[in-house]
């Protein structure tokens, strides 16, 4: 069974007030295992990634590189592995 997850980044988690997305290591379709880098962003001059949650598909990614977060944004839906 698949449960569908919402990859999700809040800035000032990372002791910021935005932050930048800076790569994205994935494309939609693609499976993916725990712990796979999703996507980087930067703040503050430090860059930090989200990850997969578990095993499973990337099924939409909601960002591009250069996009500013400033509040609680999904970065990814993914299907994983209950």
């Amino acid at each position: 069974m698949k449960n569908t997850v919402n990859v999700e980044i809040l800035p000032e988690d990372f002791g910021c007030a935005d932050a930048r997305v800076v790569a994205i290591h994935v494309s939609e379709g693609e499976t993916a295992e725990t712990g796979k880098r999703l996507v980087d962003f930067e703040c503050d001059k430090a860059t930090f990634e989200a990850s997969m949650p578990g095993d499973g598909l990337i099924e939409k990614i909601h960002v591009r590189v250069g996009d500013v977060l400033s509040e609680k944004t999904t970065v990814a839906t993914v299907s994983v592995d209950a």
